[in-house]
């Protein structure tokens, strides 16, 4: 499916988001549009992970567009593929955006299964390669196309670890979606707290199918156990309300988080006393005393209608794309197929200077991934995702030993 979103307005509203930016849009229109792709989910378990792929993907072609297009004032031309739920599948969808669309740039697949397969067409290719999701073995590759904008399981586990340490919690239980992301969150948990001294104890870990809705029985058998705080990453809005309602309905009374994975929408329909309270970490959340995070609230209203938040991983695909083709514009070309050009897009990464809707320069470590100094912890308060405070983050956070790009934020 391709996608063509031409310019008609300016959208004045977001100004501030690229206030730092020193990228000119000029007004000239070239006859060639600059194709990029974005390969994610039309259908199964990770649907609604998808839908919001492709509405962020629309919404920062539509935006960049707006404000002149690239390189001279072309227009940027967005093509979807289905990526499936395997890996085979990720590969499949990846070619056919490198060989029959021939984009210049791949915009997932997403998920750390599917990142292997991906990488090695973006290589073959020589194309940039921004997944939302791609685990910690992506950024040990050191592609000189990668970029990450979204939080490793190393930046969502570890500042966690520390704020519960803080907040006096003693007992937890651990509950994850099997997938490859989890696994590396429990093998970090258990890096730190499985030690002689540790101020916290995994009292068990329970690994569920993906999707799960009906936790029932595994709940029973974890509060057993008498925990004080149970963590939850399920990775669905579904299995989070499932969740805090068979806990309610248990009678359990101690602390909850989620994954980042709700929205105010998701969080509408659910009886208040049953969210109460209950904590998530999210990359991104709505904070209007946060100015870039502010204007970007109301532009995505201005787009997709008055009652819409934008979640989680639609603030990452937006600023991942924009950030990509603001970075080909200030290189100065979309890329060749070639290493040579697939560097000067590198380069142009690294050089770009541009605030994203977290309030925060972008800056990239030398492997793609983005960092931040900290982290919005949210706990739900009658009924609406509120940010409780901002966990701080430090260099190992995101990669061990990081070097000097730290220094730089």
């Amino acid at each position: 499916m391709s996608i063509i979103i031409t310019r008609r307005r300016a959208l004045g509203g977001v100004a501030a988001l690229v206030a730092a930016s020193s990228i000119p849009f000029v007004k000239a229109r070239a006859s060639d549009n600059v194709k990029i792709g974005l390969a994610t989910w039309t259908e199964g378990p990770a649907l609604r992970a998808g839908r919001a792929y492709t509405r962020a993907f629309k919404a920062a072609i539509k935006y960049v567009n707006d404000r002149g297009g690239i390189l001279g004032g072309r227009d940027v031309e967005g093509v979807i593929a289905s990526q499936g739920m395997t890996g085979e599948s990720a590969k499949a969808a990846a070619l056919r955006l490198a060989q029959r669309d021939q984009v210049k740039a791949l915009v997932g697949p997403h998920w750390a299964v599917m990142a292997p397969a991906a990488l090695s067409v973006a290589q073959r290719y020589s194309l940039p390669y921004a997944p939302e999701q791609g685990g910690m073995w992506l950024y040990k590759q050191n592609y000189p196309g990668t970029l990450g904008l979204s939080y490793t399981a190393r930046a969502r586990t570890l500042p966690q670890m520390r704020w519960m340490e803080k907040k006096g919690y003693k007992r937890v239980l651990v509950m994850l979606a099997d997938i490859t992301y989890n696994h590396d969150v429990e093998g970090l948990m258990r890096e730190v707290w499985d030690k002689a001294g540790s101020p916290v104890k995994i009292v068990d870990t329970m690994y569920v199918p993906f999707g799960q809705t009906d936790l029932k029985k595994e709940l029973t058998k974890a509060l057993g156990q008498n925990p004080d705080f149970i963590w939850s990453e399920e990775w669905s809005s579904p299995v989070s309300i499932s969740l805090m309602k068979t806990l309610r309905e248990l009678g359990y009374e101690g602390g909850v988080g989620v994954t980042a994975s709700l929205t105010t929408e998701v969080l509408a329909p659910v009886p208040k006393e049953i969210s109460e309270g209950v904590y998530s970490h999210m990359d991104f959340a709505p904070d209007p005393n946060v100015p870039e995070n502010k204007a970007f609230l109301e532009y995505w209203k201005q787009e997709w209608g008055p009652g819409e938040t934008p979640y989680r991983a639609e603030q990452s695909i937006w600023s991942q794309t924009v950030f990509l083709l603001l970075a080909m514009d200030a290189a100065g070309t979309e890329g060749d197929g070639t290493p040579e050009g697939l560097m000067k897009i590198h380069d142009g990464m690294r050089n770009l200077k541009w605030v994203s809707p977290k309030g925060e320069n972008v800056v990239l470590s030398k492997e793609g991934l983005g960092l931040w100094r900290r982290s919005p912890m949210v706990r739900i308060t009658n009924g609406e995702l509120k940010v409780a405070e901002y966990l701080p983050q430090i260099p190992n956070d995101w990669l061990p030993n990081l070097p000097m790009e730290w220094d730089k934020i």
